[in-house]
């Protein structure tokens, strides 16, 4: 049952961000910023229509009425300041991020708290706490809870096939939005007689180092299976080091949040174009005001947190000032491998985004054309994933794969899904000896 009030879904969040990370993908080209040596964009030429009126000491005179032109150059400079695609995009969606923002503070469930001391916007703790990713999330509980009937709830009776099954995960005494994926269901169990609760079994060890929450999710009556969905059914403070507290489960179905579910590895990422339109919401204009190239200025807060961003690849958007190098997995030049470094840390003085990785397998394309048709074999990789979000892996791709030797020859590398990479260590190339070969992110997905 999807909910159609409340807070918004991963689906919901990727279906406004798609939309408007279009515009960035689509027309940031068109549009400009007017960089030096841009040409054609639309910047450009409101950047040459303010020149020739106000003169650039070089190819422009300006006009020849010097009290009409002190009474132009303002509004020329104002206009070619707002036709770059910052500046056009910050003014027109930053209602839109302000609306998002304002949308998930009042709709959090009671007891929940989405302040930070570094002023981080709410959407974008939303969107962690969906993605579970980044050292700072709990490991997921290793136990299956378990349901005992008893009494002093609101539940009505119940065979145990009808029955709710129950998930727990636990939260970081960093914050609401530092959430672990959840444990495995328990079992169903039924109420008859008497009984018209449930409680959580004993649950074994003790509460990790750094969990402050027990969070509680159950399924609704009658559902169709383990896989339907589980809803918040509470949070239980638990203290670090001691047993978990015995937890009684009482609300009836009513009660449950429908729009507040369990964690989920990666399901909420934001693609780099719309991570730039997250930044521009709230970004300033540029301290230089006469310098039209000059980028607006950022706050950190502005930018999107790294563990909510896919790599796109090299070749597409990677963010407003993100040089190439930002993204790149590796690179195979003439028979010498280099790995990549990618971007792991937002740079707002620099206007460079960071990324989690690459969320959707990774490519190798010819960048400069090969001496022979290529094999490609022995990838070494790092990544996390699910299992694993917080302690980097390594894994080979054994190959052999084919690239050919003409530049823009791409071929899949099918790393195993669910896999985020971090970067690519090695790799053997044969039958070509010169040539260049970069490995990059594939489109997480189509906008």
């Amino acid at each position: 049952m999807a909910s159609t009030l409340g807070l918004p879904s991963a689906a919901d969040i990727q279906t406004i961000m798609d939309g408007l990370g279009a515009l960035v993908k689509y027309q940031s080209g068109n549009i400009g910023l007017n960089a030096p040596g841009e040409s054609g964009t639309l910047a450009m030429y409101a950047a040459t229509a303010k020149n020739k009126i106000e003169g650039d000491g070089g190819a422009y005179y300006g006009l020849a009425n010097q009290n009409l032109k002190q009474q132009l150059t303002p509004l020329m400079v104002s206009l070619a300041q707002s036709l770059r695609y910052d500046s056009l995009f910050a003014a027109n969606v930053r209602g839109i991020m302000t609306a998002l923002d304002n949308w998930v503070f009042q709709n959090l469930p009671n007891g929940w708290s989405f302040a930070q001391t570094g002023g981080t916007r709410a959407l974008d703790l939303w969107q962690q706490r969906y993605n579970a990713n980044g050292a700072s999330v709990p490991a997921t509980p290793g136990y299956t809870p378990t349901l005992t009937a008893t009494t002093g709830g609101a539940l009505p009776a119940v065979a145990s096939g009808n029955g709710p099954r129950l998930k727990v995960a636990y939260v970081s005494t960093g914050g609401d939005w530092i959430e672990s994926q959840p444990s495995q269901n328990s079992a169903q169990t039924a109420l008859t007689g008497n009984n018209n609760a449930y409680t959580v079994g004993s649950l074994p060890g003790s509460v990790p180092t750094g969990v402050g929450k027990l969070r509680l999710y159950r399924q609704l009556y009658n559902n169709g299976g383990s896989s339907d969905p589980y809803y918040w059914a509470g949070d239980v403070a638990v203290t670090a080091g001691s047993a978990f507290p015995t937890v009684t489960l009482k609300q009836a179905d009513q009660a449950l949040r429908l729009d507040v579910t369990p964690a989920s590895w990666l399901s909420c990422l934001l693609l780099p174009e719309e991570a730039a339109l997250y930044a521009l919401a709230f970004a300033s204009p540029p301290q230089q005001q006469g310098a039209l190239s000059t980028f607006l200025s950022f706050l950190a807060s502005s930018f999107a947190s790294v563990t909510n961003v896919a790599l796109n690849p090299v070749s597409g958007f990677l963010g407003i000032n993100n040089p190439a190098s930002t993204g790149q997995l590796g690179q195979w030049s003439s028979g010498t491998f280099t790995a990549g470094v990618i971007q792991t840390a937002n740079d707002p003085l620099n206007v460079i985004q960071g990324f989690a990785g690459a969320a959707n397998s990774v490519q190798a394309r010819v960048t400069a054309t090969l001496s022979a048709n290529a094999t490609v074999s022995s990838i070494g990789y790092t990544y996390v994933n699910a299992a694993n979000p917080s302690t980097p892996q390594s894994g080979t791709i054994a190959g052999p794969l084919t690239l050919n030797s003409v530049i823009g020859d791409t071929v899949d590398l099918a790393v195993p899904a669910g896999n985020l990479v971090t970067a690519i260590t090695g790799v053997t190339v044969g039958t070509a000896t010169t040539g260049t070969i970069i490995f990059e992110a594939d489109a997480l997905r189509s906008i």
